[in-house]
């Protein structure tokens, strides 16, 4: 019952039967010599102040039978080094004060970590939090300052307190979270005040395994439309689009400007179980067609035409052609580096160990590019 053993100074170790389902209330409060407690699979409670101020304790496991942890359960454990939780959730203040303490592992059943559960536990180096874990109450790692790993299996940011992670400089933690999900927090509140996220799979148990990168994504244009593709399965493109005559408040005495109709492109790609790509680039140039078209026996205004060029440093590729149409690439005097006629809308050409810039012709339209 309540307070069985409250003040037993002298108790160094308790294996509690299977018989038990609950943990009153101050049960072992005090303790200060007890050293090791075994929690037996049949206890579903540990009511509050149940193991608080036993400061010899080193290290405790709750298992996941255990659906709710009181207030202050273990406040005060001063000596606790290690906390492996596998119940639902955590009380309030649950492990507050418990300044030796200084990893956490949350299970998998774990759902919610109450308010304040480690504050001031400034000691505490890793945690990680459980892939079922989806809020984090106020002052959950309040003052938390040696805090410098935390690992978070949820592909989905849980749900943070403006003030979970108070007094925990983000700005040198480490934030390590499943492989795909990484700009799922980097935009999320509190978690995005992380400035190094990192990704990685996990085995069942929760240990960090190598993740492959998704595959880079490539760039290319054809019927108005640019087009990502990748070798990644399921890939997400995230790309931004800018155009080089972008401009405010500019001044000209001159009263024209002349526009470059080029645009930057850049994309990376995710998959849920990947981390993030490389980034590619491209440029996407337009200019008019060569011919003039003619609708009714009238000849109407030449259309315009786009194409998309990247470069791998050996080479130039160039989509949005006409098939059959040839490429020629040449080096700022004038040297012929080679030419390409386009197949399926496409054509390449290797610039060997050419460097700086190179002139593309594509019949009377010729482009700079840059290696």
């Amino acid at each position: 019952g309540e307070k069985a053993f409250y003040g037993c100074s002298s108790l160094k170790e308790v294996t509690i039967p299977e018989s038990v389902t609950s943990i009153k209330s101050y049960t072992f409060s005090g303790c200060s010599s007890l050293t090791q407690v075994t929690i037996p699979e049949s206890v579903t409670s540990i009511e509050n102040y149940a193991f608080s101020s036993c400061s010899s304790l080193k290290e405790i496991t709750i298992p996941e039978s255990v659906t709710s942890i009181g207030n202050y359960a273990f406040e005060n454990c001063t000596g606790l080094v290690k906390a492996t939780i596998n119940g639902s959730t955590t009380g309030d203040y649950t492990f507050s004060g418990c300044n030796t303490l200084k990893s956490v592992t949350m299970g998998n059943s774990v759902k919610n970590i109450g308010n304040s559960t480690f504050d001031s536990c400034e000691g505490l180096e890793s945690v990680v939090i459980g892939s079922s874990v989806k809020e984090i109450g106020d002052y959950a790692f309040w003052f938390c300052t040696c805090l410098s790993d935390v690992t978070s299996l949820n592909p989905e940011p849980p749900t943070c307190a403006s003030n979970s992670f108070s007094y925990v400089d983000t700005s040198t933690c480490t934030l390590t979270v499943p492989a795909g999900s990484m700009q799922a927090y980097a935009s999320a509140s509190v978690w995005k005040d992380f400035s190094n996220i990192e990704e990685c799979n996990f085995d069942d148990d929760g240990n960090k395994t190598a993740a492959e990168y998704c595959g880079t994504p490539g760039i290319s244009y054809e019927n108005k439309h640019i087009l990502f593709s990748c070798e990644t399965e399921g890939a997400t493109y995230h790309y931004t689009i800018s155009c080089e005559d972008n401009c405010a408040e500019t001044e000209t005495t001159e009263g024209s400007v002349e526009l470059s109709a080029t645009y930057n492109i850049s994309v990376y790609a995710t998959a849920a179980g990947y981390q993030q790509s490389e980034t590619a680039t491209a440029k996407l140039y337009f200019f008019a067609s060569d011919e003039e078209g003619e609708v009714d026996g009238i000849s109407v205004p030449a259309e315009t035409i786009g194409v998309v060029v990247t470069t791998d440093g050996n080479s130039i590729s160039v989509s949005g052609l006409e098939d059959g149409e040839q490429v020629e690439a040449y080096s700022l005097s004038g040297v012929k580096l080679g030419s390409s006629t386009s197949r399926y809308g496409s054509a390449t050409i290797s610039t060997g160990n050419a460097t700086g810039v190179v002139i593309l012709r594509m019949g009377s339209q010729a482009i700079k590019v840059k290696l």
